[in-house]
């Protein structure tokens, strides 16, 4: 009889292959004192790795002899030593010793034992190794050593491979490491949010186009939309955004881009509104100079109304009202709209933003009071374009907005009671820095975007007819004005009886729905060029 050196199967003397491994190399079985002695010991080596000894090493390792050691070791070998050790391997060594493998090594040794080591790191055994890592592989190594655990490491990556390794690790899991370890888990969709939150985006947008004249859902791409805003610009890119709307400066319709513009100028004038506003509080506050009030006031209130302002300035495509319209549109309809909303609310009454009711009715007059404005400047400059609307629109609601909130500010700095105490800001009228902050950041979404969405709805029913009453009872405008109407009305309610963080999660919301108003309407003015390309 004869054993298998690569399995330890006992084959028969004429057999020229392993039954099992398919090996050629074969020890022959002797007997000692009555015991048989394989290649591979039938006992551990307590703290001392085993060389595959016939029996226990008495002082000197044996290496997978048939016959004691003469003074030299003989490895694993079926035929005597012919003057260079042979290694018990199944093909010939390519310049490496093998130790007991059933392929050959490319370049690395591979450890095998009968039993676990007790101490020693184990290589190649049947169970898990309790601290230490554990090398096997199916097929030969490749320069790395491969890693295989019979259960799932928790917490740390498992490593196992049923093909060869190329150099590097691999890491068991079901499909294939594109670069970073995957972590073994079963976890539902990381996206799983976002894909909700986008495909109820879709929903709306679709829904809203439908009443702009157009269909299918839009794509709001802000990450493409703001691309400008990180990157250097010179004073002459900014001087061609400022010169354009004159009559040597407005493009003809085949110059006017269908795609979204990249606006940028309007985040310059915010970073620098915010750096004088920062020094007249300081010089207000920490020196205590009482006459930089009024411009901490006036960058207070106008900082960021009139950023949305030059924002919506550079995203009007048609590039047909210069800033000098605009900034006019700015400050006359602005005191104007608030002038009319005054004047309704002496004839109606002012309502109580803490009920519903009181919140509808507010919101109501604000709205109509800024709409009758728009009216005005629509048939003044005799607007055809949807995106001439919007901005006449933002306009408008800028200034409604950088004037009322100049006044909430003046009435923080001189009164004992504030009207934002629903922000967590403070009741002593003292806090003038929270209340510039709060409307400064709530300006984002209400006056400036309401009126927007209510100039380009306008627009919407009119088109290119000159303006009529009975436009403002098409379908098409009453789905934006309402809208607009009830954005202000749940905003004010909020305002009046929501309290701390559930009063901020609230607003943003809103914010969030008005502006996906305007991209929608946004949108339309961009598709009205695309077809008046498609008619030249």
């Amino acid at each position: 009889m004869k054993i298998c050196i690569n399995c330890g199967t006992q084959v028969t003397d004429d057999a020229k292959f392993c039954p099992k491994c398919g090996g050629s190399q074969f020890q022959a079985v002797s007997t000692n004192q009555g015991e048989t002695i394989q290649n591979n010991q039938a006992a551990p080596n307590q703290g001392q790795p085993q060389y595959d000894q016939v029996a226990s090493n008495q002082g000197q390792p044996q290496y997978d002899q048939g016959m004691p050691n003469q003074g030299q070791p003989q490895y694993a070998q079926g035929q005597p030593n012919q003057g260079q050790p042979q290694y018990g391997q199944g093909m010939p060594n390519q310049g490496q010793p093998q130790y007991d493998q059933g392929m050959p090594n490319q370049g690395q040794p591979q450890y095998s034992q009968g039993m676990p080591n007790q101490g020693q790191p184990q290589y190649a055994q049947g169970q898990p190794n309790q601290g230490q890592s554990q090398y096997t592989q199916g097929m030969p190594n490749q320069g790395q050593p491969q890693y295989n655990q019979g259960m799932p490491n928790q917490g740390q990556p498992q490593y196992t491979q049923g093909q060869p390794n190329q150099g590097q690790p691999q890491y068991a899991q079901g499909m294939p490491n594109q670069g970073q370890p995957q972590y073994g888990q079963p976890m539902p969709n990381q996206n799983a949010y976002g894909n909700a939150a986008k495909s109820v985006v879709n929903s709306a947008t679709s829904k809203l186009n439908e009443f702009t004249g157009e269909s299918g859902a839009i794509n709001i791409n802000l990450k493409d939309l703001f691309s400008e805003v990180g990157k250097k610009h010179t004073n002459a890119e900014a001087d061609e955004v400022f010169i354009a709307g004159t009559s040597k400066t407005t493009p003809d319709l085949a110059n006017i881009s269908e795609n979204w513009s990249r606006p940028w100028l309007f985040s310059r004038f915010f970073m620098g509104s915010l750096v004088a506003f920062i020094a007249l509080f300081f010089a207000s506050t920490e020196w205590q100079i009482p006459t930089v009030s009024a411009g901490l006031i006036l960058i207070g209130a106008f900082a960021v109304p009139v950023t949305g302002l030059i924002f919506f300035f550079e995203s009007n495509a048609f590039k047909n009202f210069s800033i000098f319209e605009t900034l006019k549109v700015f400050f006359i309809g602005g005191v104007m709209a608030i002038f009319i909303t005054l004047l309704l609310t002496i004839i109606i009454g002012d309502g109580d933003i803490s009920t519903w009711s009181g919140a509808l009715l507010v919101g109501a007059v604000e709205e109509v009071g800024k709409l009758i404005i728009i009216v005005y400047f629509v048939r003044k400059y005799v607007v055809t374009h949807i995106l001439n609307g919007i901005l006449i629109g933002a306009a408008v609601g800028a200034g409604f907005a950088a004037f009322e909130t100049a006044g909430y500010i003046m009435t923080a700095w001189t009164s004992q009671a504030t009207s934002l105490a629903f922000l967590g800001l403070g009741t002593d009228g003292s806090d003038v820095l929270g209340i510039t902050f709060a409307r400064a950041w709530t300006t984002l979404g209400t006056h400036m975007v309401w009126a927007a969405i209510a100039g380009g709805a306008l627009i919407i029913a009119k088109r290119a007819a000159e303006f009529k009453m009975n436009q403002l009872t098409n379908k098409n405008f009453l789905v934006f004005f309402l809208i607009a109407v009830g954005l202000h009305t749940v905003w004010d309610k909020i305002a009046g009886s929501w309290i701390g963080m559930d009063a901020y999660i609230g607003l943003i919301a809103l914010i969030v729905v008005a502006w996906i108003t305007v991209f929608t309407l946004m949108n339309a003015g961009l598709k009205e060029i695309a077809h008046m390309h498609e008619k030249q």
